[in-house]
């Protein structure tokens, strides 16, 4: 999966956003839909697409998308 791919998914499955919202420097807990379902939804995503298991707590010290792609690292073309 391409970084545009994932961002793309995750824009609209995640955070229900409009498409080219979600940039790295987008800080999460600006979002009204980044909650602790949001949280999940993003681990059940990210293990589901790129088989990668991320614990809660990388996610809840994630503050912004960028943080996210980082954790990601290589997994993400």
């Amino acid at each position: 999966m391409t970084i545009a791919d994932f961002t793309s998914q995750f824009e609209e499955k995640i955070l229900s956003l409009e498409k080219g919202q979600l940039r790295p420097d987008f800080i999460l807990n600006n979002s009204e839909n980044w909650d602790s379902m949001a949280i999940i939804e993003t681990m059940a995503f990210i293990d589901h697409s790129l088989g990668i298991q991320i614990s809660i707590d990388h996610l809840l010290t994630s503050q912004t998308f960028g943080d996210i792609l980082h954790l990601l690292g290589e997994k993400l073309n």
